[in-house]
């Protein structure tokens, strides 16, 4: 799967691409774009062996939604990106992602989805696809 993406085009969406892949097949790197009225901002993600990819992030969320915390979260390494998650009792959830300059370069961008409790099966399949060395 080369690309995946999360949202809508109307309201905000969140494209996951441009996987990098080393000898072994294992995906170094990656870029997201977040897109919205008015913004277009990409970051290059960091994707080390020793770190957690996205792709655990929203298996979690598609497994236990009705059971999370007041908000479940990831953050890439360097924290170029950042991922946060909240639901209310009717199955709505809101995706809110942090995209962040370097040091060299300081800036960020943010937006939110809204989805549906019913669509985290899609998206953690898409994720766990992905983040697959399958091309």
């Amino acid at each position: 799967m080369e690309s995946f993406e999360i949202g809508s085009s109307t309201d905000v969406l969140l494209r996951f691409h441009s996987r990098l892949f080393d000898d072994e097949r294992w995906i170094e790197s990656y870029d997201v774009t977040l897109l919205s009225q008015g913004i277009e901002a990409t970051v290059h993600v960091e994707n080390p062996r020793y770190g957690h990819p996205p792709s655990a992030f929203f298996q979690q969320l598609a497994r236990s939604w009705q059971a999370w915390k007041p908000e479940n979260d990831w953050r890439a390494m360097e924290a170029e990106l950042y991922l946060s998650a909240t639901a209310d009792k009717l199955g709505h959830i809101t995706l809110v992602a942090e995209l962040r300059g370097d040091f060299y370069q300081p800036w960020r961008a943010s937006g939110e989805a809204i989805l549906e409790a019913g669509q985290l099966d899609s998206v953690a399949f898409r994720a766990g696809r992905f983040f697959s060395a399958d091309l």
